[in-house]
């Protein structure tokens, strides 16, 4: 009796039909019982810290590691094997990396912690210097007579609400600053991160072939070439964007010191920091640190507030006009519009993280979409050009079939 051979077309239509049945079932489980599956994936992610922390690092760091290796050690020894260079400008890195967290962690970060601990302790002081400026700003344009209030009804109401704000700022900064210490501890101690992240740099290619050797055994090879092409342009918006904002961002605060020194202002170490570290963040970056400077600057000295702003606006005109276009040039290719939207969409989400790593990853993804749209078009055969579809009235044709000018 003859065997009956298997239809491999009804055999691929039951696979996938079981695999999306199966897939179904997981979403549903997953969507009735989300909580504990989100709280195992929250422990999975907490246990592989050190290691994710690890890859971080050692992804921020390999700019640095090309860069010290085509600079410097490329010429000091032109003619010792591949490996020697790079294994030497692994170690060269690292040994800038660790003075630069020695400097921060062990000069600039107490430095930092005592202004910010004066500045609590001298909220009560602020709030009386204020309160007098409120009044003779009262007596001197009448501001209580125009409003229809009293002298003490408008004294009242400006320190019961300056109170509260102070109050509230006393019970917080505490926190803030114990949280804050805390924070910089366990990352300075991360000794696991800190050695994964060599490992990883080091064994790089290894790292690559494994996951390129994975790809092929899973996926046709467009698949891979598709897959490949994206994490190229990930890692050329992404590590363009942070190196390069790292690096501006590092010259503005020094700047910002420089001249805060040159010009007397005092919290010249905290005000710096917090105008590099703000700085990352495109766009609102600035008038988010800026303007709190300026506004605690007051309270020490009006003078000192005018000085700065002005310093401030200066340094940001000279950011972003000089500095900016010739760090990162135009590594991202998005419109201005799209930076601002960027921002404010994804850090509406996922808070100050998401307005840092929401610009480039929005880039990632218009990227990706505008060339998924002109695969679409060509399919059709449709122009594929912006100004074409520009034109008023025009209507898309295949392109044989248009007109020659």
């Amino acid at each position: 009796m003859a065997r009956k051979r298997l239809n491999r077309g009804y055999l691929e239509i039951s696979l996938y039909l079981s695999i999306t049945v199966c897939i179904g079932i997981a979403f549903t489980y997953l969507l009735f019982n989300s909580t504990g599956f989100f709280l195992g994936i929250a422990k999975v992610f907490r246990v592989l810290r050190p290691i994710l922390v690890g890859f971080f690092l050692a992804y921020l760091l390999l700019p640095l590691v090309r860069r010290v290796e085509f600079y410097i050690v490329s010429n000091v020894f032109p003619r010792k094997s591949k490996k020697f260079r790079y294994v030497t400008s692994v170690f060269i890195t690292y040994i800038l990396f660790l003075l630069f967290a020695y400097a921060f962690f062990y000069a600039l970060l107490p430095q930092i912690v005592n202004s910010i601990i004066d500045n609590i302790q001298n909220l009560k002081k602020y709030e009386q210097l204020l309160g007098d400026w409120l009044i003779e700003l009262n007596e001197r344009y009448a501001i209580s007579k125009i409003a229809g209030w009293t002298d003490e009804e408008v004294y009242a109401w400006s320190m019961g609400l300056l109170g509260s704000g102070i109050e509230w700022l006393s019970s917080q900064m505490p926190d803030f600053v114990s949280q804050t210490i805390n924070m910089a501890s366990a990352l300075f101690n991360a000794l696991v991160s800190f050695v994964v992240s060599i490992y990883v740099v080091l064994d790089k290619d290894t790292f690559k072939g494994q996951f390129k050797k994975m790809l092929f055994a899973l996926f046709p090879p467009h698949v891979v070439d598709t897959v490949v092409r994206v994490l190229k342009d990930v890692d050329r918006m992404f590590g363009g964007f942070v190196s390069g904002k790292f690096i501006d961002s590092v010259i503005v605060g020094i700047l910002c010191f420089v001249f805060m020194k040159l010009l007397h202002i005092p919290e010249s170490v905290l005000i710096s920091v917090v105008m590099g570290v703000t700085n990352m963040i495109p766009t609102f970056g600035p008038f988010m640190g800026g303007i709190p400077c300026v506004i605690f600057m007051v309270f020490v000295d009006y003078r000192y507030a005018l000085t700065l702003a002005i310093l401030i606006i200066v340094l940001q005109q000279f950011d972003g006009n000089v500095l900016d276009p010739k760090i990162l040039g135009d590594s991202l290719g998005i419109s201005a519009f799209w930076v601002v939207f960027s921002v404010v969409f994804f850090g509406g989400i996922f808070g100050v993280w998401g307005m840092f790593f929401g610009v480039p990853t929005f880039a990632v993804l218009y990227k990706e979409t505008g060339e998924l749209i002109d695969y679409l078009l060509r399919k059709k055969r449709y122009p594929v050009s912006r100004e074409a579809y520009a034109k008023a009235g025009f209507s898309p044709r295949p392109v044989e079939e248009q007109p020659q000018e």
